[in-house]
């Protein structure tokens, strides 16, 4: 499955957050103000509200089409929007008890990522 998203300049995070769980509903994104390294964590005093333009976070002033096949690690897709767009994310998956920080399983494609949290909620595949 080939997935884009559009970033533009004007978006806001939400508006990026929902397009993101339109294709990968138990998936979400979070924005923080710090990048992180693979498999490590981001800080909760740096989460970003979603209702912040991205224009104000972004260290790189680009936009343009994001490619968020499921085929892709999630640590891929998480640098990709750090190195095409200057925005620092991170995937967290549905958990049984809210939301899950993919840390340790940023190996993990986004389609696996996104069955894990379907399972994880209950929901028969």
């Amino acid at each position: 499955m080939s997935t884009t998203i559009y970033i533009s300049e004007e978006d806001l995070v939400e508006n990026i957050q929902a397009r993101f769980a339109a294709v990968y509903p138990f998936l979400s994104i979070e924005f923080f103000h710090m990048p992180h390294g693979e498999g490590e964590p981001s800080l909760p005093s740096d989460h970003i509200p979603g209702s912040t333009p991205i224009d104000d976070i972004r260290i790189v002033h680009a936009f343009g089409w994001l490619d968020i096949s499921g085929n892709k690690p999630v640590a891929q897709v998480e640098k990709e929007f750090y190195e095409l767009f200057g925005l620092s994310v991170q995937v967290f998956r549905q958990a049984r008890h809210g939301k899950l920080e993919t840390t340790r399983t940023d190996h993990l494609t986004l389609e696996v990522q996104n069955e894990l949290g379907k399972k994880t909620r209950g929901i028969a595949l």
